[in-house]
């Protein structure tokens, strides 16, 4: 699991339409192998954010900014974005309040708002106290993940304070999935298109679902053609039907990441052999 931690600013763009979401919305709901990550000072600082955006006009209404805020916090029940608790111990990191006074600040770049009916963004000078303990967490999480993670931000400063440490960075606003970092690109996997008979059943449970087809299968997981919604972080087993080796069964354990119109995406628990289920 490849964890991310977001900021704000980039965090806000899978709830709102915004230069940077589709970034956003695969690395959450197409890629299985990351984890995104919130710090728990964070949370309030993204709800002050929505009501940012509605006095600005940007959320159109008070209805659909409170819908906003209930789906932000449900899908941290539910644990699409996980929490990462900022305590006293982290305040004891000097190191990275001393970067965040001697890193030369450029022009950094705040949430959007509307001016005379257009979308644009005002600016401030330096890093924030937000900005602050996002840098320290981050800096925690890069140590504990031996480098296998990644700040998710928009905001200028904090990218010159993580370059200064050697945190990666993603600027959802600056790439494409496609410059993605290999390990968070699942298109530069190999991926198989290939169609089979797919038995599907939810962990405990014996009622076999209607039969579905696979779209493509790599080794992490496979998309699969749906008749019926499978629920989302829900275990299940799958029986692949090979074709070539006489109908074998093979058995996949996972769990499902996301779903689309009669498509879902499962990561499997345990690497799949494409040449035994292939050939």
């Amino acid at each position: 699991m490849i964890h991310c931690l977001g900021d704000t600013n980039a965090l806000i763009k899978y709830y709102i339409d915004l230069p940077g979401s589709d970034i956003i919305r695969y690395l959450i709901d197409k890629n299985p192998s990351v984890a995104m990550n919130i710090t728990n000072v964070h949370i309030t600082e993204m709800i002050g954010l929505f009501y940012k955006l509605r006095a600005n006009g940007i959320i159109t209404s008070d209805d659909y900014c409170t819908q906003y805020i209930h789906t932000f916090l449900h899908d941290i029940k539910e644990k699409k974005i996980l929490v990462y608790d900022f305590s006293n111990q982290h305040i004891l990191d000097f190191d990275v309040f001393e970067k965040i006074a001697t890193t030369p600040a450029p022009l950094v770049q705040l949430p959007y708002t509307i001016t005379k009916g257009i979308l644009v963004k005002g600016t401030k000078d330096d890093a924030d106290t937000a900005d602050s303990i996002l840098l320290v967490v981050m800096r925690e999480m890069h140590l504990l993940s031996e480098g296998k993670s990644f700040l998710v931000t928009c905001d200028a400063h904090v990218k010159a304070i993580a370059h200064v440490f050697g945190l990666p960075v993603i600027d959802p606003e600056k790439v494409t999935i496609d410059m993605l970092p290999t390990v968070l690109n699942l298109r530069s996997e190999q991926r198989k298109e290939v169609t089979l008979n797919a038995l599907c059943t939810y962990e405990n449970d014996v009622q076999v679902m209607p039969v579905m087809r696979t779209i493509n299968i790599s080794e992490r997981g496979l998309c699969l053609r749906t008749r019926d919604v499978l629920i989302p972080h829900k275990n299940v087993v799958i029986d692949l039907v090979s074709e070539n080796n006489g109908r074998e069964m093979h058995k996949i354990r996972g769990s499902v990441q996301w779903v689309a119109e009669h498509c879902a995406g499962i990561k499997s628990e345990t690497p799949i052999s494409l040449d035994a289920l292939l050939n």
